[in-house]
């Protein structure tokens, strides 16, 4: 998605951004050229051969650095989440930096220290992982309580419980250039959370998901608008299913990311987020219209929110917790910001 993404808004910028890649991993096996990385990207502790017992790992993890500052870039473009977003954070600030004339290495790092807001790029793995390998968490920390339990809880989904996302490039037919191999995945999930969390686990986890909740090409549901972003990773994920007779709706939005919907609209937006935010309003006056109205009153004791809805290829009721995928949402959107 990342790919297309680029290369949809830029195929010169896309372009740029996979010669200036296969530079810097050809420079890391090199001593003229990781003296040139360390020096751009000022890198600490600096990539050095000799002095690492573990120089593959540093090298993946510098360069899984660079792969990620491009996820978080592609996934909020045209977003306005804030003011970082409204303001060139997207594919448009970073294709301006990957189509001047610059030296095409020294522009990707450009690129990461102004979209990072860091002054130096720092490639400690096992400082890295410190915080997502501890077992407790003292919640009267600010830091334990408001991101690293959170850190940790993430990367735990993503290893080992559910979803196997583990955000690799393997594929040489993109801009990306099997630029971070599946196997430094393979060895945080392990460092992390033991030796069990092998492709064999990860595998069986992500089937019992499936089986689980069903492929979202199978969706069924009533009463539901599923919105992707064009531009948006998570969308490959999402349904793309549309069954009128039962008002489940599915919307693509050309050009547009991440929750794109969900912000007021503004100047400069995707043009096609406003048919999209139409057709949703247009879906929620008819939930609302034709919502049934109680003839009793609610119960005094909580109870959780659930739909019954039937599946395309099965009389038996399907119970989809309406409470659990709101808290699924909240979780993707504020806490995948390790990986990102």
């Amino acid at each position: 998605m990342m790919d297309f993404a680029i290369t949809d808004y830029s195929p010169d910028c896309a372009s740029n951004i996979s010669d200036a890649l296969s530079k810097i991993k050809e420079m890391i096996y090199t001593e003229e050229g990781r003296n040139y990385l360390n020096t751009v990207f000022k890198i600490q502790p600096p990539l050095n051969v000799s002095a690492s017992d573990s120089f593959e790992l540093d090298a993946s993890h510098f360069l899984a650095y660079i792969f990620r500052s491009f996820q978080g870039v592609v996934q909020y473009s045209f977003d306005a989440l804030n003011n970082y977003t409204m303001n060139g954070y997207g594919i448009d600030g970073l294709c301006e930096i990957m189509t001047t004339k610059e030296e095409s290495v020294s522009k990707i790092a450009k690129f990461y220290f102004l979209f990072k807001a860091v002054t130096y790029l720092d490639n400690d793995y096992n400082r890295d992982i410190s915080h997502i390998s501890k077992n407790t968490y003292n919640l009267s920390n600010p830091y334990d309580f408001n991101g690293n339990s959170a850190d940790r809880g993430w990367v735990w989904i993503c290893c080992g419980m559910a979803m196997g996302l583990l955000q690799s490039a393997e594929s040489s037919h993109t801009i990306f250039n099997r630029m971070l191999p599946l196997q430094y995945y393979f060895q945080l999930c392990q460092d992390v959370f033991g030796p069990t969390i092998n492709t064999t686990y990860i595998t069986k986890k992500v089937e019992e998901t499936i089986y689980h909740f069903g492929n979202p090409w199978n969706y069924s549901a009533s009463n539901v608008v599923l919105v992707n972003g064009g531009y948006d990773p998570w969308s490959a994920l999402g349904s793309k299913v549309t069954r009128k007779d039962q008002h489940q709706i599915a919307i693509q939005i050309p050009k547009a990311a991440h929750c794109s919907d969900m912000y007021p609209a503004r100047n400069g937006e995707p043009i096609a987020l406003k048919a999209a935010r139409e057709a949703i309003e247009n879906e929620l006056d008819y939930f609302i219209k034709n919502a049934a109205v109680p003839t009793t009153l609610m119960p005094s004791t909580p109870t959780t929110s659930s739909l019954v809805v039937t599946t395309s290829d099965s009389s038996t009721p399907m119970k989809s917790n309406v409470a659990t995928s709101f808290l699924l949402c909240v979780i993707l959107f504020l806490f995948g910001k390790f990986f990102v």
